[in-house]
Formats: structure tokens, C-alpha cells, sequence
């Protein structure tokens, strides 16, 4: 099988397709997708959620939630929306 054929959508489904849908490895480039199309670019893009304060070398107490948005890791309510439209699609189209 080539590189190609493995791309092609089929109607039955391969368990190549549904790990590449399911696992993310396209779903990152439909949000990229879904983003740029409603005219949002890199600079609308918050920073990276930060999950445990030990990344950071924070005290263990420190209230990450409060950190990150303090620190602009909350992405805006409207990037937030617009990239979850992909998964939603793949999941009432498709199952996943």
C-alpha cells in the first residue's frame, strides 16, 4: 500500500484510518484549518496550558488554573469554540 492509498478516504473504514482520525494525527490540522478560515493567525494563539506546578518549578499548592490565565494561557472564548467544531464534526460524522 502506498503513502497515498493510506491517505484516501474509504467508505469502510481501515483500522489505518480510524487510528489517524481517532489518535489526532489529522484533527490538529482541521483545527489549524477551522482557525484560519474564520481569520485567526498565530497571534491569536494563547500560550501553552501549563498542567502541573512542578512543570514550572511552582510551590505544589499554587492554583493552576488562576496561573495560567494569569500568565495568558487562556485561549480566547471564540479560538477555544472554533477549535472544537473539527471534533465535534468527527464525531457526529464519523463515530469517533
Amino acid at each position: 500500500m502506498t503513502i497515498f492509498e493510506k491517505l484516501i478516504y474509504k467508505q469502510n473504514w481501515t483500522n489505518d484510518q480510524h487510528i489517524r482520525i481517532a489518535a489526532g494525527s489529522i484533527e490538529p490540522f482541521t483545527i489549524w484549518l477551522s482557525l484560519k478560515i474564520s481569520g485567526y493567525n498565530e497571534n491569536n494563539l494563547s500560550g501553552i496550558w501549563v498542567w502541573s506546578a512542578s512543570d514550572e518549578g511552582l510551590d505544589p499548592k499554587t492554583n493552576m488554573w488562576k496561573w495560567n490565565i494569569d500568565n495568558g494561557n487562556m485561549p480566547e472564548k471564540n479560538v477555544l469554540f472554533i477549535s472544537r467544531i473539527p471534533s465535534t464534526l468527527f464525531t457526529e460524522y464519523f463515530g469517533l
